[in-house]
Parts: structure tokens; sequence; C-alpha cells
């Protein structure tokens, strides 16, 4: 099974930053509880959140976008 793109950002983005969910909320400029929805996978990933999470972190939205319809 295909695991949710919020465990991807929290495990092979945030964990290696260093980023608490507050501080990485403030970067794409996104309110902490919809991070932390996205990150603990009770809200699905949404085109708008993967284009900030790309611009913020580098993941490349298409490949995240392609996790979620997985």
């Amino acid at each position: 099974m295909p695991c949710h793109p919020g465990e991807i950002i929290r495990e092979e983005v945030l964990e290696p930053l260093g980023l608490s969910v507050i501080d990485a909320a403030k970067v794409p400029a996104v309110a902490r509880p919809t991070l932390s929805n996205l990150l603990n996978e009770l809200s699905s990933l949404t085109a708008e959140m993967a284009l900030r999470i790309e611009k913020a972190f580098g993941p490349r939205m298409d490949h995240l976008m392609r996790m979620q319809l997985a």
C-alpha cells in the first residue's frame, strides 16, 4: 500500500531539517493545524499545498500529487 504524502513530508523533509510543525508551517505560510493534519495523515494533500511544499522545501509537486492519487 502506498504511503501518505504527509508521511514522506514529515519523515524525509521536516525531521532531517529538525523543523517542528509550528516552524515548518511558517515557511510555506500555512496554518499550523492544516499542516499538522496533513503530516498526521488526517487530511489529503491538495494541489495548492503540494505547490507550497515544493516551493518551501523542494519535493516536486507532481511527485507528491501522484502519491496522493495512489
